[in-house]
């Protein structure tokens, strides 16, 4: 009797079954993997926030006030009008606190609040006009070298915004719009940011009330101090996550046929070149959380001064007492008004 032949080989459809049952674990994998990716990309958002509200703390404890939102000059010789918005910001100041001594000291800033910096008082102006074509001086040129540095500290993971602000850039939405690639003009980019090293994290600047937050500019009044905090501490934001921009000239929302501007306000740590959104955000009525768009949209920001993350569906925050928290674009905007507040007497709802 002839025994049949041992088949040693699959067959066709079987394979193509078990291709298909991969397909389909893989499938199901994905979506688990990228979620524990996210939430580990979260959690160090949240550390770098922790490290920033540690670093106040110490900042306050080491100089008896909190650093300045911009260490503005206020005079008028053609330089943009007042200066209120030009100079190095807080996260500047915080360098030493979060083990960045060493680029501290190649920055410079040598003043603090009411002392000129040792170039008349216009540090980011005398940048600019150096790379414009003028001759820096040695110490001009360690400022910029050190203005180009990125601060992991200072860097949200799961951001995808350009680590150093670019010449040109396609905004997230743009395309939807018909305008394409929104090339920005680069006459008037380089006179802001251009290669400055950004930012994720702005200081809260007030509500609606005005600037009654944490940190103010120089022209804005005097340093703040925790005891100034009479909202109490764990009910007051301190810095948020604020990483986008926005076009100028659109209309908000944006609409097919806008003819878009230079992209504005690009958060970089140094400082506030002509601009206080580069380094504050607010919680005014039109300034909320993810400025009323996502992501994929941020063309449609309805506004400059809006805390702004790419997690999904809201934003990490310090507060005072450095606690850090999500809170998500739909909390009630009296709530976060009443947060962003440090002495207004609000009373503060769930969260």
């Amino acid at each position: 009797m002839m025994k049949q032949p041992t088949r040693t080989a699959f067959t066709l459809v079987e394979l193509l079954v078990v291709i298909a049952i991969i397909g389909v674990l893989v499938g199901l994998l994905l979506p688990a993997v990228q979620a524990a990716r996210e939430a580990a990309r979260r959690m160090q958002c949240q550390n770098n926030l922790k490290q920033i509200g540690l670093g106040l703390h110490n900042y306050e404890s080491a100089f008896g006030v909190l650093p300045p939102g911009g260490l503005g000059w206020v005079d008028d010789d053609g330089f943009g009008g007042t200066k209120d918005d030009d100079g190095y910001g807080f996260l500047c100041f915080l360098l030493p606190f979060i083990e960045q001594g060493a680029l501290y000291e190649q920055v410079d800033p040598s003043g603090y609040w009411d002392e000129p910096d040792g170039i008349s008082g216009r540090p980011i102006q005398h940048m600019v006009e150096a790379i414009a074509g003028g001759a820096p001086t040695l110490r001009i040129q360690r400022r910029w070298d050190a203005a180009r540095t990125p601060v992991a500290t200072y860097l949200c993971p799961s951001s995808a915004m350009p680590v150093n602000a670019p010449m040109t850039w396609s905004i997230y939405g743009a395309g939807d719009f018909g305008v394409g690639a929104l090339d920005v003009n680069p006459v008037y980019h380089a006179n802001q940011t251009a290669g400055f090293a950004t930012t994720s994290y702005k200081g809260c600047g007030g509500n609606h009330l005005g600037d009654n937050g944490l940190f103010v500019k120089r022209a804005e009044g005097a340093p703040r101090l925790f005891r100034d905090v009479l909202d109490g501490l764990s009910n007051t934001i301190a810095v948020g996550e604020s990483a986008y921009v926005r076009a100028t000239n659109v209309s908000k929302p944006a609409a097919v046929g806008d003819t878009p501007g230079p992209i504005s306000d690009w958060p970089v740590w140094i400082g506030m070149p002509r601009s206080d959104e580069s380094m504050r955000f607010t919680a005014r009525t039109s300034s909320p959380i993810n400025a009323f768009t996502s992501v994929g949209d941020m063309y449609r920001a309805i506004d400059d001064d809006c805390a702004f993350s790419f997690h999904q569906g809201g934003a990490n925050f310090t507060f005072a007492d450095g606690s850090v928290r999500f809170i998500t674009d739909s909390i009630s905007m009296d709530t976060y008004q009443a947060l962003a507040g440090m002495d207004d007497g609000a009373v503060v709802g769930q969260f």
